[in-house]
């Protein structure tokens, strides 16, 4: 049996032609290679960086889609990189994927405006793919909107001018 996906055709064919680039912010190496392998398979290219601070410096050089962070991390946490992300890159959609106790954590990282939160271990990484896939799609049709308040708030007429009113 095929599964069937809500995307069109034509936005996966982008995807395969320009697939959508994750930053993966974990201190966990295994975590970081099966998670990697697993992204890469579903035609994700994949920025490794192994704590908040590696993370930060290679934001400078990439812009990705999405990053995936944990929470629980050594020089500087994810917490603390999720703050830092939310002031610099407002617009960087940030899902946390954390074997954290502390629903304060959780509580603080959704303060920041982090759009999921998946709990560690990943026993299913279809969830993960769904988690991905929803938040792109949300990222995606938030900024369509955004484009499209000019031509609301401004009435364009026939002619492509904005009345006087």
């Amino acid at each position: 049996m095929y599964k069937t996906h809500s995307r069109s055709i034509m936005t996966s064919a982008q995807e395969v032609i320009n697939p959508k680039l994750i930053m993966l912010v974990d201190d966990d190496p295994i975590f970081r290679r099966i998670t990697t392998a697993y992204l890469e398979v579903q035609g994700y290219k994949v920025i490794e960086a192994e704590n908040g601070l590696d993370g930060l410096q290679k934001l400078r050089n990439s812009e990705p889609d999405l990053i995936l962070c944990d929470l629980s991390m050594p020089i500087l946490d994810g917490i603390e990189f999720v703050e830092e992300v939310s002031l610099e890159y407002p617009s960087l959609p940030l899902i946390v994927v954390s074997a954290t106790e502390g629903m304060s954590d959780v509580a603080k990282a959704l303060r920041f405006g982090i759009k999921d939160f998946l709990p560690k271990p990943i026993d299913n990484h279809e969830h993960l793919t769904s988690a991905i896939e929803n938040t792109l799609e949300d990222t995606f049709n938030h900024l369509a909107d955004q484009r499209d308040f000019a031509s609301q708030w401004f009435r364009v007429d026939d002619g492509g001018d904005i009345p006087a009113d």
